[in-house]
C-alpha cells in the first residue's frame, strides 16, 4: 500500500518543483522566453487542425530540452503531456498549455518573493 500522502509531502514535492523548474530557467532563459511567446501564439488565435501537430511537436521539444537537466520541474512534465506522440491530445491542448501558462506564472511569482528588489514604475 502507498503511503499517505501529508500535506507536508506535498509542499516539499512543490519547492522540489519550484527550485528545479527555476535553475531550468535560469541556465536557459532564451528558451524559457520563446516558450511563453509559442503559449502566446496558442492564445491569441484560432489554431486549425492542421497546425495542432507542428506547434505541439515545436513546443514540447522545447520543453523537454528546458526540462532535460532538471527532470523534477514542470517543463520535463509537460514536454511529455504535450507531446503529440506521446501522451498528448489535440482534445486538451489549449486545457493544458493554459495549465503551463498558470505553472509559469506561478513560478515567476515564487521568484519574485524570493527576490528583495522591486519594480519601480
Amino acid at each position: 500500500m502507498d503511503a499517505i500522502l501529508t500535506r507536508e509531502i506535498l509542499e516539499d514535492r512543490w519547492n522540489r518543483f519550484l527550485v528545479c523548474s527555476e535553475a531550468a530557467i535560469r541556465s536557459h532563459p532564451e528558451l524559457f522566453r520563446e516558450i511563453k511567446r509559442h503559449l502566446e501564439n496558442v492564445f491569441s488565435r484560432s489554431i486549425d487542425v492542421s497546425e495542432y501537430y507542428p506547434l505541439a511537436k515545436k513546443l514540447s521539444e522545447m520543453l523537454r530540452e528546458l526540462g532535460r537537466h532538471h527532470e523534477e520541474s514542470i517543463f520535463a512534465y509537460f514536454g511529455t503531456h504535450l507531446d503529440p506522440q506521446q501522451s498528448g491530445d489535440p482534445r486538451y491542448f489549449r486545457a493544458m498549455c493554459l495549465d503551463l501558462i498558470q505553472q509559469i506564472q506561478q513560478i515567476e511569482r515564487w521568484r519574485m518573493q524570493g527576490r528583495s528588489l522591486r519594480r519601480i514604475k
